[in-house]
């Protein structure tokens, strides 16, 4: 049956075996039919070794698709699960004036490859099926109705790019921004051009050449190019910004100065989704290594651009930092780990290795599944991905 209350955003999978069940828009009283979870969210420890660690690896990440909706042309939602063991979910009722669900809790998941969302009334499942992760009904079967493709999410690319901006960056395109409702909208391309155009303003601007000023305390960058009109000024601060239309949250906000006025809004980095996962170290600085050589296996590297988390093993202890993706360049934050003695040269390589990365920049490259660091074009590190 489909008339149930919108609980905790999914609690309508009452789905049997042989019919599906679309959403319906969540009613004006959600909030009295699904109070907030009293104690806050604690993050449990994931296990470190095992057959569920493995899972737990595949599955976290930020997961997206397009669920079937009763009153409405779809629900546009997004699943963030992250290592700690916490998730959070945000679902979009397309055609409705109301702000996107977001929800959060716990999840976890069991050697049968099922995800479960823990919530104050009832769970949700879900069981990863390859690349994909396939929403079950509430007595965790599989959906068989002849709408069960609508329940499959797929790995978010990047920030959650959709198939549009996917291809912008692809065609060299490393930042996007626009203003309330689409008032107006801007390409940044860092080597080579800003164009801004306001429909409303009969404004387009083609400025080549942007030069990049990082402002103080990190808070975010200054670009600026000349065009016929003037100076083309933007900046990025490193602050949430939410589009008051979609109620969409950005990681940047951002001001714009283009002919004589001032432009507000938000924007993202279009990142590459290939970077995202667990890399293994085959060459540091040309030479070949051995995992024999390493009591843990070869060194790791591990990017979550999303979060701006980096993490790995780097020979004999592991390490975690701050990361920024920006173009075809990765900046490191300065690195912390464990300071366990190893023998023979791991400890060497180690060193070697985190101050190649450790507070740097770095141009990357990737093809085949191999991901190459550069230092002003020289080879440093080449990893090839983890299976």
């Amino acid at each position: 049956m489909c008339g149930m209350k919108y609980l905790a955003l999914l609690s309508c999978l009452v789905v049997f075996s042989t019919s599906g069940c679309a959403f319906k828009s969540p009613p004006e009283d959600y909030q009295a039919a699904n109070p907030p979870v009293k104690e806050p969210i604690k993050p449990f420890s994931p296990p470190e070794t095992g057959g569920t660690a493995a899972l737990l690896a595949t599955a976290a990440g930020t997961w997206q698709g397009q669920l079937p909706c009763a009153d409405c042309p779809g629900i546009n939602y997004r699943l963030s699960l992250q290592k700690d063991g916490t998730y959070e979910e945000r679902s979009e009722y397309q055609g409705k004036t109301a702000a996107p669900f977001v929800a959060k809790g716990n999840w976890q998941i069991g050697p049968d490859s099922v995800v479960q969302l823990t919530k104050t009334s009832g769970h949700t499942q879900f069981k990863i099926a390859g690349n994909t992760l396939v929403m079950l009904d509430q007595k965790g079967q599989q959906i068989s109705s002849g709408s069960a493709d609508k329940y499959v999410l797929r790995r978010a690319n990047g920030n959650g790019l959709p198939a549009s901006l996917e291809a912008k960056r692809q065609q060299g395109i490393d930042f996007v921004a626009k203003g309330n409702g689409g008032a107006w909208n801007l390409e940044l391309n860092l080597d080579k051009n800003i164009v801004f155009e306001s429909a409303g303003d009969r404004l387009k601007l083609n400025a080549p050449d942007p030069t990049e000023q990082k402002m103080a305390d990190n808070k975010g960058f200054i670009y600026r190019a000349k065009t016929e009109a003037g100076t083309l000024t933007v900046r990025l601060l490193k602050q949430t910004c939410t589009d008051k239309a979609s109620g969409r949250t950005f990681p940047y906000g951002v001001e714009v100065t283009a002919n004589a006025q001032s432009y507000t809004g938000c924007g993202l980095f279009l990142q590459d989704a290939r970077l995202v996962g667990t890399w293994q170290l085959q060459q540091l600085n040309g030479k070949n290594l051995k995992a024999s050589d390493f009591t843990k296996g070869l060194p790791t590297l591990e990017l979550q651009p999303e979060s701006q988390q980096v993490s790995g093993v780097s020979g004999c202890n592991r390490f975690t930092g701050y990361v920024e993706i920006k173009g075809d360049k990765v900046a490191f934050g300065n690195l912390a780990g464990t300071r366990m003695a190893c023998p023979g040269t791991a400890m060497q390589t180690e060193t070697e290795y985190l101050g190649l990365l450790s507070g740097k920049t770095l141009t990357y490259e990737i093809e085949q599944n191999r991901l190459t660091l550069k230092d002003q074009g020289k080879q440093l590190l080449v990893y090839k991905k983890a299976e």
